[in-house]
């Protein structure tokens, strides 16, 4: 049971992490293509299949996110902290994307600023041209640590086909899966494949994926709220090609005049201080209630939320909610797939 709520946890972070990272927004067709007929269940096995080799893809790409979240202060907007992710990633964004066993680059299209993540075997690298400043993390380092698996099988939270399999695999069990039709994504013909959680305490009505029908790898992702409405998250390339890409496109070095950081530095100094100003709080404890897309999770700190992130909470989405509450100066923060009185209902029975 431990794993099956660890899958879960991790598709539901994945689902995010697909939209925020590499996703791109919806492009429909006015006419559904003919396509052969396929069961949910041979359209699931083939995508998982496909999404488990090694993936050569480039393309333009956008995100649309609406999680329903509060206004944020243009002061943070920029910031590093999660509130300045957020800021940066919620709305309509535009990427363009390349991926294959060499590496990973996605680049943020801004007006008038560079955004670059480039990721190789030996190292990842953040660039911001608004400050000039480069963030290195030490990739061969890490892979040794783990045994020098090579990327594919290490997975990475910015994989197309790794995030898929993990999305897929982790509610697949917790959902009913049907076609709904074909559809065109970027100029190709693609199936409509809807994971339906089973679970009635969830918010989530519906993944919808487009397939491409002939790679049968995912390139569109919608999550729609369980009462209606537009996608809380939507992702899809808008342009897209299989196409062999040169490894240069992987390499990446600082201009001159640049601050160039490491991120475990970075890290550290996080972990110990607020941008705003504390303390930040440790992990004490950590708990999980429920199962598949109703899951809730617990997590206990050694005191209180610094001040950028405890301005989002509470939060109420549209696929989601979060909460925090205090216990004897220690602070729970519960979030899920749920509404809020689901989690107040949790932390009630939290020490």
């Amino acid at each position: 049971m431990r794993h099956r709520h660890a899958r879960v946890i991790a598709a539901i972070l994945m689902t995010t992490l697909v939209a925020a990272g590499l996703g791109v927004t919806v492009v429909r067709a006015d006419d559904a293509p003919a396509l052969p007929a396929v069961s949910a269940q041979e359209l699931l096995a083939s995508t998982i299949e496909a999404s488990s080799h090694p993936v050569t893809i480039s393309g333009q790409a956008a995100t649309t996110i609406d999680l329903g979240l509060p206004e944020l202060p243009t002061s943070i907007g920029s910031g590093v902290g999660l509130p300045g992710i957020l800021t940066s990633l919620t709305g309509t964004q535009r990427w363009r994307v390349w991926h294959s066993p060499d590496g990973l680059r996605v680049a943020h299209l801004l007006v008038a600023r560079e955004q670059d993540l480039v990721v190789n075997r030996d190292a990842a690298w953040w660039w911001d041209s608004a400050d000039l400043r480069a963030i290195r993390l030490d990739l061969a380092s890490m892979r040794s640590a783990a045994g020098d698996r090579p990327p594919a099988e290490n997975g990475t939270p910015f994989d197309p086909a790794a995030l898929a399999r993990t999305l897929i695999q982790g509610m697949a069990p917790c959902a009913s899966a049907s076609v709904q039709g074909t559809t065109t994504v970027a100029g190709r013909d693609a199936y409509v494949l809807a994971l339906t959680p089973l679970t009635e305490d969830s918010l989530v009505g519906s993944i919808r994926f487009a397939i491409d029908a002939q790679t049968r790898l995912p390139l569109r992702a919608e999550v729609l709220p369980r009462d209606g409405g537009a996608p809380a998250l939507s992702a899809g390339y808008t342009s897209v090609s299989f196409d062999p890409i040169d490894p240069a496109m992987f390499a990446f070095e600082p201009p001159p005049g640049a601050t160039v950081r490491d991120a475990a530095d970075l890290a550290r100094e996080a972990a110990s201080h607020d941008p705003s100003g504390g303390a930040v709080p440790s992990v004490m404890d950590g708990r999980v209630f429920g199962r598949c897309a109703g899951v809730i999770v617990a997590v206990e700190l050694d005191g209180p939320l610094p001040a950028n992130a405890a301005r989002l909470l509470p939060f109420a989405g549209p696929v989601g909610s979060a909460i925090a509450v205090d216990r004897g100066g220690r602070t729970w923060v519960l979030a899920g797939l749920v509404d809020a009185s689901a989690l107040e209902a949790r932390a009630a029975e939290l020490p």
